[in-house]
This record gives C-alpha cells, sequence and structure tokens, in this order.
C-alpha cells in the first residue's frame, strides 16, 4: 500500500477497480476531519473522490486550503471531490472529468446532483440509488441513440429531479412519469428495454465512475513523470473555528500520524523550559535520583484492550483473523500475542508513573533553586502570544518560513529534500533555527539522543517545543 498518496473513495468506484489502476492508501468517503488526519501521515498527495453530504458534516474547505498550503497535490473528481475542486481550483485544487467541469463552468450548482443512497463498507459501499449526473448522462445518450424524444428526455429528467436523491431508482423515476401521465407508456416501455441493453450490455452512463478512473490514471500519470508540489502565493489564515476542529478531529479519532505521540494536556511548558536550561542534564540527574521511581510489574484489569487496539492501529488489524494471521506469521499463538500486548500496555503504564514522578522531583528541584517563577513567567507570556495567533498547540504546518530558508536546504544538505519532501525540508529549517538561533549551539549529531539526555520523552516531544519556539518568536517579531 502506497501511504504517500490517500484517496478518499466510495460508491463511485469499486475499491478492486481502483487498485488496479493506483496502488494508494485508500480511505472511506471523505467527511469533516478526514483531511486533517489524513495530513499527519504527510502523504504526496490526496484524491477527494467520494464524500458524506448528510450523516456526517461534509469536509471542510479549510482542510483542503490547509492540505495545499502545505505542499500537498490534491485532486478531486465525480462526486464531492468534483464539488470542491470546482470551489478551490482557483486555490491549486486539481479537478479531473465531465462532473467537475460542469460544476467549474456553472452548467451544475446543486450538491444533489452527485449524491446517492449507498450501503455500508461492508457491502463495498455498494449504491442504493442512481446520481443525478448519472442519470442526465444516461438520457442523454438515450436521446442520441434515438431511443427517447426530446419532450420526453425533458419529462424524465424533471421527475427524477423532484425525487430525494436517495429515492432515484430507475424504476421509480418511470413509474412516476407513467402516472404523471405526460409520456405515452409505450415510449417509456421502449426506454426501459434499451435502459436494460437486452441481450447486450446496460446502456446507463455511470459518469461518475468514469471521472473516478480518470482521476487515478491522471495522478498515475504525474506520480510517474515527477508529481509538481502545489506552491501556493497566498497564506493559510488560522482562525479559532479552524483551531477547534483541528483540535477536535485529532482528539475524536485519535491521532493517525506515523509515530508515538503525547496528547498535549499532558505536557509541562514550564518543565519543557527547564530542560533547554545549559545544566539540564544535571537537573534531570538529580530529579531521577530523587524519584527513586520502582513499580510492581503486576497485570491489571484492562491491560489487554488498550494495548490491543494500539496493535491494531499499528498494522491495521480490523478483524479477529488478521488478528491471528498476525499472531502465526510472528510464530506465536493468538494468546501469547495477547500476552505480550498486556505486558507492553505494562510497560508503558510504569514509564508513565516513572516519568511523572521524575517530573514531580524536578519541580520541587527548580523551585528550590529558586528558578521555577522566572520559568513560569516566560511559560505564561509564551502561551499569550500563541493564543492571540489562534494556534494553542502548533505544529510543523504552522511555521510561516522563509522561502529563502527553504532554498537553502539542498545546497547544504547536499540533496533534494525541499522538492522531493517539503515537510523533511520546513524540519531541516526548524532545527537550524531551534539550536543555532534559538539556543546558540551547534546542531548536534543526535538529536534525539540529545533531546533524551534533558529528559524529553523523545525527538517528536523536542520538535514540539522547538516548533512552540518557533511560531513565538515569529508572532513576536510580526507584532513589532
Amino acid at each position: 500500500m502506497n501511504h504517500d498518496v490517500i484517496v478518499f473513495l466510495g460508491p463511485s468506484l469499486p475499491l478492486d477497480a481502483a487498485r488496479a489502476v493506483l496502488d494508494a492508501d485508500y480511505r472511506p468517503p471523505v467527511a469533516q476531519g478526514d483531511v486533517v488526519r489524513a495530513l499527519r501521515d504527510r502523504p504526496r498527495a490526496l484524491a477527494v473522490i467520494d464524500g458524506y453530504f448528510e450523516r456526517q458534516p461534509a469536509v471542510w474547505h479549510k482542510e483542503i486550503l490547509r492540505a495545499l498550503s502545505r505542499g500537498v497535490a490534491v485532486y478531486g473528481a465525480a462526486s464531492m471531490g468534483a464539488l470542491r475542486a470546482a470551489e478551490l481550483e482557483r486555490f491549486g485544487m486539481i479537478g479531473v472529468g465531465t462532473v467537475f467541469e460542469l460544476y467549474r463552468d456553472g452548467k451544475l450548482h446543486d450538491d444533489d446532483e452527485v449524491a446517492l443512497a449507498h450501503g455500508p463498507a461492508e457491502s463495498g459501499w455498494r449504491a442504493a440509488s442512481e446520481a443525478m449526473v448519472d442519470l442526465r448522462a444516461t438520457v442523454a445518450r438515450a436521446v442520441d441513440e434515438q431511443a427517447l424524444e426530446a419532450d420526453a428526455a425533458d419529462a424524465v429528467l424533471l421527475a427524477a429531479k423532484r425525487r430525494h436523491y436517495s429515492e432515484r431508482r430507475w424504476p421509480e423515476i418511470l413509474r412516476a412519469v407513467r402516472d404523471a401521465g405526460v409520456v405515452d407508456a409505450s415510449r417509456l416501455d421502449a426506454l426501459d428495454a434499451w435502459l436494460d441493453g437486452g441481450d447486450g450490455p446496460s446502456r446507463r452512463v455511470a459518469l461518475k465512475r468514469r471521472d473516478a478512473e480518470a482521476l487515478l490514471h491522471r495522478l498515475r500519470a504525474d506520480l510517474e513523470h515527477g508529481l509538481e508540489r502545489p506552491r501556493p502565493r497566498w497564506r493559510f489564515q488560522h482562525t479559532l473555528a479552524w483551531d477547534t476542529l483541528r483540535r477536535d478531529a485529532l482528539a475524536r479519532h485519535g491521532d493517525t500520524g506515523r509515530g508515538p505521540r503525547h496528547h498535549p494536556a499532558r505536557r509541562d511548558p514550564v518543565l519543557d523550559l527547564a530542560r533547554l536550561e545549559p545544566d539540564a542534564p544535571r537537573l534531570r540527574a538529580d530529579a531521577t535520583w530523587r524519584a527513586g521511581a520502582r513499580h510492581e510489574s503486576t497485570p491489571q484489569p484492562g491491560d489487554v484492550e488498550p494495548g490491543l487496539d494500539a496493535l491494531r492501529r499499528r498494522h491495521d488489524l480490523a478483524t479477529a483473523d488478521d488478528i491471528e494471521h498476525f499472531a502465526r506469521s510472528q510464530g506465536i499463538t493468538p494468546d501469547r500475542l495477547l500476552e505480550l500486548v498486556a505486558a507492553e500496555h505494562r510497560a508503558r503504564r510504569r514509564a508513565d508513573r516513572d516519568s511523572a514522578a521524575i517530573d514531580a522531583s524536578l519541580r520541587d528541584l527548580l523551585r528550590l533553586e529558586g528558578r521555577w517563577g522566572a520559568l513560569a513567567a516566560r511559560a505564561r507570556d509564551d502561551d499569550t502570544v500563541l493564543e492571540r495567533a489562534g494556534v494553542a498547540d502548533p505544529t510543523l504546518d504552522d511555521l510561516q518560513l522563509d522561502p529563502e530558508e527553504l532554498d537553502q536546504v539542498p545546497s547544504e544538505r547536499g540533496s533534494s529534500e525541499r522538492d522531493g519532501d517539503p515537510q523533511a525540508a520546513r524540519e531541516a529549517v526548524l532545527w537550524r533555527w531551534f539550536f543555532g538561533a534559538h539556543l546558540g549551539l551547534d546542531e548536534p549529531a543526535d538529536p534525539a539522543g540529545w533531546a533524551r539526555a534533558r529528559g524529553f520523552a523523545d525527538l517528536a516531544a523536542l520538535r514540539r517545543v522547538a516548533i512552540r519556539a518557533r511560531v513565538v518568536a515569529e508572532e513576536r517579531e510580526r507584532a513589532g
């Protein structure tokens, strides 16, 4: 599976047909917050084909703008993707296919033109009604092939449009036209026979499917010839609504990004500042000695489920059969696998408690040495700056980096990081600024080891502190 490309797909195209065209990470129809979570996986490209309209809130335009601002190519076609592409083409989203063109050119306006009822994921998102755009294309074909006259075509389309999108099915539509008495029954019988195709294939036009396939072929070609990343000239604007959406989306469904992450509420900005002090390794050693962390290894009720949930997410194990197959592939029984995940959870729980004890000791040391007050004041000032900027928990994507800084990355590192992986280039700029301009140090050969020596959980924890410091510095410089 190619995680560099994420495709939101549902009833427009069967999954097997899609995979035959493009190797990608296929996900269910897009809903509000899904693009936010997808960006945690750092894809090179996103493709929106299908999406929710009613049962779940629709994907925000701002989510797609965020992806474009991060240098992620975003494609749209067929259904929700065609709608969003028509609305966001001028911002850099790439639209593909006839449905997109109809919306872009103002020939279609209503969302219900692409909406349809469908079954759950287990059914392969099987369509339970006909999309209006497919009905229109089929009727146009019937007129072209002289299976239907123009006046009858108008009556059929009017009957379809008057129905709720979930109830648009050919038998019911033809019955409604018959009941209205506006078209001769023999002409409708002839149309019905033409639709079925007799001994040949059905004459119905699957416009949405055709456009979905066209998008995948276009994306595959672009990848083969060197995907061009968007470089918008506009700046993504943070708002309170955006920050709330992003926070809620990640909190509601969990972080789907690569590598371990820690919930922001567990971080202590005062201790993070203390860990950057020149004598931080000494403080950490003293706090560890004082904590004297010793914890039992006794199994506790509920150890299995959290560990098993983490294993499912890590290896995409959706069913009990998947778990059993995974266990066998590792040379153990499923029961032994459950023992291992429970032990892993206990180990993490002990580590968390040890860390909490050390942090408590560090707070005491800072107070005894008279340093807590000044550090706490700095942390409060930083919080105030971030709150005013609308980014309470900033990420790498919130940095407003100077293009000249990014341009320096390839020449300095002897690689094409900026063109091949904009996120890697942004991180390289961040570390150069953080260690050099902010801390006045040479960038360490092993940043992760540097972080651990000062009490950070991992490099990701240090990265969050560096991002926070950079955003604060940017905001203060902007303010004067």
